[in-house]
């Protein structure tokens, strides 16, 4: 099974449309957001339009006036705190904002996968059996706006640029 991850939206309403039509058309049914939406507007949009669950945790943004509320609305949308834990199709996710958090996570080995944004890098690394991703920013604001395609099978990954 595939799944999208992404993060650091930043309310970059172009992206993120670019982003929920791609990932729609590929049929992608679980989807990671790693913080920093912004706006409530934005959790609204990836409740509305996403054919998939997504699940999202809080950046450092204003992500706490959004989030928690639009999980009340959308059943697709699953708003997990500061931290997310979930599992896949077997495999264990952990879900977080923070690259430092996120290295200490992969590092305990309680994880598969461990996703999280925040310093707007594209990044993927195996840490013994976890694999550390960044998806980069959806803003394009320091990088090409980007977002990854994860195999939760194989540990492969695609980075894809806008």
């Amino acid at each position: 099974m595939k799944i999208a991850v992404i993060s650091d939206i930043h309310d970059c309403i172009t992206n993120l449309q670019l982003v929920i039509d791609e990932i729609n058309t590929m049929e992608i049914t679980h989807i990671v957001c790693c913080g920093d939406l912004c706006s409530p507007f934005i959790a609204r949009m990836l409740g509305e339009k996403l054919n998939g669950d997504i699940y999202t945790v809080f950046g450092n943004t204003y992500d706490k006036d959004a989030n928690p509320k639009v999980s009340e609305v959308f059943s697709n949308f699953h708003h997990m705190g500061d931290v997310g834990e979930i599992e896949i199709d077997g495999k264990s996710i952990g879900i977080i904002h923070y690259p430092e958090i996120a290295r200490t996570m992969a590092e305990g080995g309680k994880y598969d996968f461990v996703f999280h944004g925040h310093n707007h890098t594209k990044n993927g690394e195996m840490i013994g059996d976890c694999l550390l991703l960044n998806p980069g920013e959806l803003l394009g604001y320091r990088n090409p706006p980007s977002y990854a395609i994860v195999d939760l099978e194989t540990k492969e990954y695609n980075f894809i640029l806008l």
